[in-house]
Order: C-alpha cells, then structure tokens, then sequence
C-alpha cells in the first residue's frame, strides 16, 4: 500500500511502449500520452522490437527532440514479452505503465491507473470490454483458454486482461529481479500478490498498420503461459497413462483365459485400432514432457533475454544493470 502521504507532484512516471514496425504510429501515441501526462514528471522508453521500417528513425528523432522521450533498440525480434522486459529493466520512474504501440489501448485510462495507484494500489490492471465484432473463433478460443489457464493452475486471469498496466516501483523491482525463460506477464503479474486493481476499457481501432499476434504467437503465448504455471499437464499424462496400463492389463488377462479354455480371440482390427490410438496417446504425451524439458533445458544455459543494438544518450548514463 501507498503511504498516507503521497504526493503525485513529488512523483514520476514511466510509460513503457514496446512496438514493432509502426513508423506511422510512433509520432501519434508520444503525442498522446504527452498531451495526458502533460501535467506530471514522465518520462517515455519506447523499446523497439527489431523494426525493420521506419520506426527506429521515427524514435530517434522524437528523442533527440524531447528529453524525456527515451528509445531502447533491441537486436532483433525478440517478442513483446522480451520487449516487455527491456523496458521495465530501464524504466526509472516511481511507477510504470506499459501501454501497445498502435494506440488500441486509451491512453487517457492512464490518468485513472494513476488514481488508483495514489490510492493505494500497487498494480492496476486494464481489462478489454467484449467486442461484439470480434469473430466468433478468436472470442472462443480466448474465452477457452483463460478458463483452462485458472482451472489448472493457481492464477486467476480475467478474460480480456491486457498488458495495459500501472505497476508501483516494488512491483517493477521484482519483475526486474525475475530469471525466466520465456516470460507471460498476463500471468506473472497476477501471480507476484501485492494489492491489485481491474479497469475495464473499449479498445480503440488500430490507426495504420495490421495486428502483429498472428494465429502462431497466440498459440505460442497460450503454450508458454500453461508450461509456465501449470504441472497439471504431465500427472495427466501420468494417471491417463496409468488408466490405460490397467485397462490393458485387464484385457490381457481377458485373453489368457480365453487360450486357456481353448477359444481364440478375434478383432485384429481392433487390436490394431487400439495400438494406433495409444500410439497417437503416447506422442502428445512425449510431446508434452518434452515441452517442459525443453524449457527446463533452455532456462538452464541462463542466456540474456534480450541483447540491446543501440539506445539513447539518457538511457545509456542511467547504466541500470539487467
């Protein structure tokens, strides 16, 4: 909590904007969230995710103009996870936000974050209202997989959740301290405590450009976000493993009796059903060890989660270590 004494004029503020190609939309979201942060201390890092248009020089530009617009340029396309990261590691604010690129967040929902930080919160969450236009598979499919995410783990995820955030500097703390792999904040943040709040918000359309979660990515954060959070994969694959070991057994025993009183067992076809649907089992199940293995594996080279190509001036002579 928030000492009784805050003062939002002895504060300042970190807004963290990760993008990946949006030359077009770089100048309009600084415009924006300057116009809404006019009257507090901030400061801007947009962290660009190995653009390959217009936007670094965009970036370059605008901080060269304004002190207190910071660039960060990854090495190459690390994710918006990864991206996610940089910025935090190099936010000095006393909070932060985290906000897209391509102005579908508000930002003018950052000055209610703010309210709810002063009073007492130490995370705000932003929530996405159901778009009716939304098509009926992608409203499933998320539907579906935040109820199976909080189902087998212990994290409690409301559906729409975004990575819209306000996060108090304890908060950026431990997520600086963090080792991970492969990082999925719409899980770690909820699952780190502290005293949270949700707000509920009407996305905006996209102004240039197209949406960069393609079907992959969204299966990819979906797969992350369960491996990162959840055992309860692999005692499936356990106990579904040893249900069908009994029922085998069973059945083994059913044809020995049969030979003993001298009758022959038909169905080769299927036997032969049976040995392709336990085959068919066994390899979604290799493939789901094998998913936490890899993980396990790639989490223990300790490799960087992202490498930095260039930053500003500023940035650089802050020297924050990550």
């Amino acid at each position: 909590m928030q000492e009784n004494t805050f003062d939002i004029k002895t504060k300042k503020i970190s807004v963290v904007v990760p993008v990946l190609n949006e030359e077009q939309n770089v100048p309009l979201i600084c415009g924006r969230i300057t116009e809404v942060l006019n009257n507090f201390n901030f400061e801007i890092i947009f962290v660009d995710d190995g653009s390959t248009d217009g936007t670094l020089e965009q970036l370059m530009s605008l901080s060269a103009k304004h002190a207190n617009i910071n660039f960060i340029s990854l090495s190459r396309n690390w994710g918006h996870q990864c991206a996610l990261k940089a910025g935090l590691d190099h936010a000095t604010g006393d909070c932060v936000i985290s906000i897209d690129g391509d102005l579908q967040h508000p930002p003018e929902l950052m000055l209610t974050f703010i309210d709810k930080w002063a009073q007492g919160a130490d995370i705000v969450h932003s929530v996405r209202k159901e778009d009716p236009n939304l098509p009926f598979l992608k409203k499933f499919t998320s539907s579906t997989f935040y109820k199976i995410i909080n189902k087998i783990s212990n994290l409690n995820i409301k559906p729409g959740t975004a990575d819209f955030r306000l996060l108090d500097r304890k908060v950026v703390e431990a997520c600086r301290n963090l080792n991970e792999d492969v990082y999925f904040w719409r899980g770690i943040i909820p699952w780190l405590g502290f005293t949270q709040e949700y707000i509920e918000y009407e996305p905006n359309s996209r102004q240039y450009g197209k949406s960069k979660y393609n079907l992959k990515k969204m299966l990819g954060l979906a797969i992350n976000g369960v491996a990162s959070f959840s055992l309860i994969p692999l005692r499936a694959a356990s106990l579904i493993g040893s249900g069908i070991l009994l029922i085998a057994l069973v059945y083994l025993a059913y044809i020995i009796i049969q030979f003993l009183i001298g009758n022959t067992v038909p169905g080769w076809s299927s036997i032969m059903a049976a040995i392709l649907i336990l085959g068919a089992i066994q390899l979604i199940f290799l493939g789901t060890i094998g998913e936490y293995v890899g993980k396990t594996y790639l989490g223990s080279k300790k490799r960087p989660t992202y490498f930095i190509k260039k930053m500003n001036a500023e940035l650089l002579n802050n020297n924050l270590p990550k």
